[in-house]
């Protein structure tokens, strides 16, 4: 309804009194319905004559309790709090039944309940220490700060101490019930006696514990049923706390989509606009600048946004360039290491057979020397024997018989000595044979170091020691096949290095480090491309966004348009009908009643979107759950199977470093 027309009806020197035959009515709606509700006029209101009227749900200012105007969060707030006692809401006729029997057609602004429909309102039982006396020195004591921070006393102008919420008086009592019920429903007016008051309000705000309150008792809260009265308001005090954290916004938004962003910035714009409209003003334009600056500070802020990401994607671009470069030196180096391990490892093999060749000769050759000075030995024992024989023959005179046998022996010995010879002379080739065999090897020997040593040239990195000093790897010979040198260990004859104790570890130990290189380099480039990926995917879903906001406030600009202009000309055919639907009350307000029972099936409706809604968002929730928890025991059976990994690389580790010390 035009605002202007609204005031015609309070100021105008030509108003008709129309106001019901109730005069204290609360102008507030319930709250399952708080914008456009079926509403009973104070006598003291602005009372609609058209169907759809704007309602001023601003109290009279002759009480002290007054909190102004209502929000639309408090009217918000009404339809979501309390969800665990929903009732289907009160209808007409249920309104109409509550005026018959309470003597009044009050709609109470308490948040987030609805008149119960007569006798089956449901109570729980308090489970609530109330007998406790810490519980009630503590909820004493929460009340108590309540009505001192919000100025209880000055706008009473009653007395309040510890001891009023310990040992009240009924005005006592009175006055706080009055006061805190009054910051939920400014527009109500207390007429009735206390006790009568109490317990409707109670029974229609829908009190939890309303089965512990006594109606009959309520003249004379002191005593030992003080407890339940006392819990009674510090619940009037909690939910005034709620309504008050609600309407300052006293909640999170860390978890806000941008969608609830922008919902909020409209919500915003709509509730200020909303108060305006209550308070008798229709220049929105302030309010929609507003608007539409915050919609332009958080496009700035998202492109700001979007620019330090471009910025980051760069610097992570040029950094997976650098990466790939570093990865193709990685994949040559590597591919070296393998070459040197297997270089290495045929290495390894020919030193371990030249060692079995070199213990094997070895007694060959000692056993032929062994033969050979045997041999000597018994060819000097045979000349002996010659020459001693031939001189007892020159100093005996022998027959021809012992000359025959003389010569029969020698000719036995000859023909040992021609075995003995034949002997040494197998032995002599034996030795030669192998002496070439011996050459040939180390002639391999040469070509095998002269390759390993190229080898260890190329490396581009080398192992190096506790000082810093690269340790050099490098091997020659140092004269095999000298005197001196035979029979020497091999780290004699490699100028003092030996293969196994000392270069063999050093590269094994330079294999693991680039191993651990590569492995590590990899890991940081998936990493990296994990996180390009990951926020190129950002950068397109704010775009995409951005191009919905966008359209979202071109569409919302043309509403905006397209209401204004609608509410000009309703404006215009409003004024022009307002002295014929004077004369039409009756009509009016059957018509009002019609409209309120379909807002009421509207309210309806909607709180079962919302509870469908609820579910869809605790399905969505438990959903999200298990795919949280399946993905945590993915990654822990992943780490539990690398650890593993891990273990039997080192016990092969240690079993090949025992095995190479053993053969040692």
């Amino acid at each position: 309804m035009n605002p202007q027309s609204s005031e015609s009806l309070q100021r105008g020197p030509q108003r008709t009194s129309m106001n019901p035959p109730h005069n204290s009515k609360s102008m507030l709606p319930t709250a399952r319905n708080s914008l456009t509700s079926n509403h009973r006029r104070s006598g003291s209101s602005r009372l609609s004559v058209i169907s759809n009227p704007r309602n001023s749900l601003a109290p009279g200012r002759s009480t002290p309790y007054s909190r102004g105007t209502p929000t639309l969060s408090e009217m918000m707030a009404a339809s979501v709090k309390r969800t665990s006692m929903r009732s289907s809401g009160i209808g007409f006729s249920q309104a109409q039944q509550h005026q018959g029997s309470g003597g009044r057609n009050r709609l109470s602004m308490a948040p987030g309940f609805t008149t119960p429909s007569g006798s089956n309102n449901s109570t729980s039982r308090d489970t609530r220490p109330l007998r406790d006396k810490n519980y009630q020195a503590k909820i004493s004591q929460e009340t108590f700060d309540y009505l001192v921070k919000n100025k209880f006393e000055i706008e009473t102008r009653h007395p309040l101490t510890q001891k009023t919420l310990k040992a009240p008086t009924q005005k006592d009592f009175a006055l706080i019930f009055q006061w805190l019920y009054k910051r939920l429903d400014p527009g109500y007016k207390f007429t009735r006696s206390i006790e009568h008051e109490v317990y409707s309000i109670l029974k229609i705000i829908n009190y939890p514990f309303l089965d512990s309150i006594n109606k009959s008792q309520i003249s004379a809260v002191g005593g030992q049923n003080w407890p339940y009265y006392l819990g009674m308001l510090h619940w009037l005090v909690e939910l005034n706390r709620s309504l008050d954290a609600f309407d300052n916004k006293a909640y999170g938004t860390e978890n806000y989509t941008e969608d609830d962003v922008l919902d909020q910035i409209f919500i915003r714009y709509i509730s200020k606009s909303y108060k305006a409209f209550l308070s008798n003003e229709d220049d929105y334009s302030e309010y929609k600048e507003e608007m539409i600056q915050e919609f332009d500070d958080h496009s700035l802020k998202i492109k700001e946004k979007m620019a330090d990401m471009k910025e980051d994607s760069d610097k992570l671009e040029k950094k997976l360039q650098q990466m790939e470069k570093s990865a193709e030196q990685i994949h040559s180096l590597e591919s070296k290491g393998e070459a040197l391990e297997g270089d290495l490892l045929k290495f390894k093999a020919y030193i371990e057979s030249m060692e079995r060749r070199k213990m094997k000769w070895e007694g060959v050759l000692s056993k032929i020397k062994e033969e050979l000075d045997a041999a000597d030995v018994e060819l000097k024992e045979v000349q002996e024997t010659k020459a001693n024989l031939d001189l007892k023959i020159k100093e005996q005179g022998l027959e021809p018989a012992d000359i025959d046998r003389i010569n029969a022996e020698r000719e036995k010995l000859g023909k040992s000595l021609e075995r003995v010879n034949a002997s040494l002379e197998e032995m002599t080739r034996i030795s030669k044979d192998k002496e070439l065999a011996a050459q040939n090897e180390l002639e391999n020997l040469e070509i095998l170091i002269h390759s390993y040593n190229d080898v260890v040239y190329r490396l581009p990195a080398r192992p190096k020691d506790s000082t810093g000093n690269e340790i050099d790897l490098s091997v020659s010979l140092n004269a095999p096949l000298a005197e001196e040198n035979l029979g020497q260990p091999p780290e004699k004859i490699v100028k003092g290095k030996y293969m196994i104790r000392e270069i063999r570890p050093l590269l094994q130990k330079f294999r693991f480090d680039i191993s651990d290189n590569v492995r590590k380099l990899q890991d940081e480039m998936i990493q990296e491309q994990d996180q390009l990926d990951k926020m190129s995917e950002d950068i397109i879903e704010k775009q995409d966004e951005i191009t919905r906001l966008e359209a979202k406030l071109k569409l919302t600009r043309i509403s905006h348009d397209t209401l204004v202009e609608t509410m000009q000309a309703e404006t215009a055919a409003s004024n022009a009908e307002i002295e014929k639907m004077t004369h039409e009350l009756q009509r009016m307000e059957l018509a009002f009643k019609q409209s309120q029972l379909q807002l009421e099936q509207r309210r309806q409706s909607t709180a079962i979107k919302h509870e469908k809604v609820q579910q869809f968002v605790q399905h969505e929730r438990e959903r999200m759950h298990e795919k949280v928890r399946q993905v945590i025991f993915k990654v822990t059976d992943f780490k539990v199977g690398i650890q593993e990994l891990l273990e039997k690389y080192e016990k092969f580790v240690l079993d090949e470093w025992d095995n190479t010390v053993a053969n040692e």
